[in-house]
């Protein structure tokens, strides 16, 4: 088990893959403050995989992250196409554990990133629809329905 004073050490670490992270992390969730602040670190190593960790929690246990949703939220507008991405990937799982609609808020800031030059960003807006569409909050015609 990883204590939190060591977290950045073993971020920064090639050997260390962001899933050997993501279990401990379940399991002790005092690390979730340390690794949410390795998104800002100046470190890319300890960015990405701080990112990459966070979205697989996000897939595994999302209710431990949907406090922190407008976070997530925040980080769509990063200049940083890779921890957008992951942003993506986090919010669009958090949708699922939704109970306070907060995805209906930022529902046309989402979706106006169709727009964007990347279509790996087009991508991530498509995957959260299919999401989305499971849980049958939005028409086949992209429109939020009532809940």
């Amino acid at each position: 088990m990883i204590e939190k004073t060591d977290i950045f050490k073993k971020l920064e670490t090639k050997e260390l893959k962001a899933r050997d992270l993501v279990d401990d992390t379940l399991k002790n969730v005092d690390l979730l403050p340390e690794i949410i602040n390795g998104i800002s670190s100046k470190n890319p190593r300890v960015k990405f995989k701080s990112a990459e960790i966070l979205r697989q929690i996000s897939e595994k246990d999302p209710k431990i992250l949907y406090s922190n949703f407008d976070f997530f939220v925040d980080l769509l507008e990063s200049e940083n196409r890779i921890i957008k991405w992951e942003a993506m990937g986090v919010i669009g799982n958090l949708t699922s554990v939704d109970s306070k609609n907060k995805f209906d808020k930022i529902f046309n800031e989402y979706y106006n990133l169709l727009a964007a030059d990347s279509m790996i960003t087009i991508g991530h807006v498509l995957t959260t629809q299919r999401k989305l569409l499971k849980q049958s909050r939005i028409s086949l015609t992209g429109s939020q329905m009532n809940s």
